[in-house]
């Protein structure tokens, strides 16, 4: 065996003593945990934003359309919503883009 049963004991110089993790530190998990939540959120609105083949076109219109205003949001390109109204797409992605921005 190369190294010790307790994974805490790396030699010095070796790259697994570079990574070692302390799961006990709840600063460390706070900011990885939301770093991935800002991750999850972007990847989840550039894709249902753009991504025409789960959400076809027959059903909910072409791609989503980002606007800036007071904060960047998502709507819809559709012509047959009223003005002020938006589909579940819409309201999914603004929820998630929020979520992502204020991890941020």
């Amino acid at each position: 065996m190369r190294y010790e049963v307790d994974l805490g004991n790396y030699p010095e110089k070796s790259r697994a003593k570079k990574f070692y993790f302390e799961w006990d530190d709840p600063d460390r998990l706070t900011i990885i945990f939301g770093h991935h939540l800002i991750f999850i959120g972007s990847c989840s609105c550039i894709l249902c934003a753009t991504n025409t083949t789960i959400y076809t076109t027959d059903l909910y219109g072409d791609a989503l359309k980002l606007e800036f205003e007071f904060a960047p949001y998502f709507t819809d390109t559709a012509n047959t919503l009223p003005a002020e109204m938006h589909n579940a797409r819409a309201w999914l992605l603004n929820v998630h883009f929020c979520l992502g921005f204020f991890c941020l």
